[in-house]
């Protein structure tokens, strides 16, 4: 097994320094890897692991004794040379591969199926936090879960409950597609360089009800996020000419509640009954 130094030393030995415009903070915290790599190991220890920004390696050592085969990916070329080094043995005998992608655009499909879901996971850039979540929700007939490192105040929006000024479009959707908990709460201190905020390792568990009721998931995205547009407004209004009275008691909704008292299966009753009016129409 390779056993890769700290991502700083690693990082100052091959001359480079971390890149801001890829969002790098390197995670020098191993014990933190290790709840990292135990979260991801709850959820089977025969599984195919995509690691979502592999850096130099850190964490990608503790994926490698909990995954049956882990996919690297990494989008800085001057990193990718660090890891095909340090990891020579696992990629000799396929327990590792590594990909030089985009992260945020990279296609699941290729290293997953439906038949043998995996895990997706990452120490998340804060500027590919949504594109990557919106990665795993498209491709969760892919995946078992995804675990992954994200500032607190992503995951406090990630893990709110209805009637919270923290709970949002993003939060709905997610909560349709996946269980979601805190794992740990990780100090700032604990990431080179250290970022201005402190981060949570989330875990989200796929579930199989939610989502796949809705057969265009853009347009769910879209009706959700325009009623949390006008998140202070009754729902009756925000709904007004497309929803009656009548409609919302069959659903047991009340019309003068807001966009945020509502739990994420109320706004798919919502959309289901908008989508059949708009088809009567």
């Amino acid at each position: 097994m390779a056993k890769p130094s700290s991502p700083k030393a690693t990082i100052l030995e091959y001359g480079l320094k971390p890149k801001k415009s890829f969002g790098q903070n390197f995670m020098m915290d191993d014990n933190v890897n290790a709840i990292f790599a135990k979260a991801v190991s709850s959820f089977g220890l025969d599984l195919t692991v995509v690691e979502i920004g592999a850096g130099t390696g850190s964490l990608t050592k503790h994926l490698l004794t909990v995954a049956r085969h882990v996919h690297a990916v990494e989008r800085d070329r001057d990193l990718v040379p660090i890891l095909r080094t340090q990891f020579a043995d696992e990629l000799a005998v396929s327990k590792l591969f590594l990909h030089e992608a985009d992260g945020a655009r990279f296609d699941l499909a290729t290293v997953l199926n439906v038949n043998y879901p995996g895990i997706l996971v990452g120490n998340l850039p804060y500027h590919l936090t949504s594109s990557i979540v919106i990665l795993a929700l498209r491709n969760r007939s892919l995946l078992k879960g995804a675990v992954f490192l994200v500032q607190k105040e992503v995951a406090d929006r990630l893990l709110a409950s209805p009637n919270n000024k923290q709970y949002g479009f993003l939060t709905v959707i997610l909560k349709l597609a996946f269980t979601i908990s805190r794992v740990a709460l990780v100090d700032k201190s604990a990431f080179w360089p250290v970022p201005k905020v402190n981060s949570t390792i989330v875990k989200m568990a796929t579930i199989e009800n939610g989502l796949s009721e809705v057969s265009d998931l853009d347009q769910f995205f879209i009706f959700v996020r325009e009623i949390f547009q006008k998140r202070r407004k009754k729902l009756s209004t925000i709904l007004q000419g497309k929803l009656t009275k009548d409609d919302f008691i069959a659903l047991a909704i009340d019309p003068n509640l807001r966009p945020e008292n509502l739990e994420p299966h109320q706004f798919l009753a919502l959309y289901r009954l908008v989508c059949s009016f708009l088809a009567k129409g």
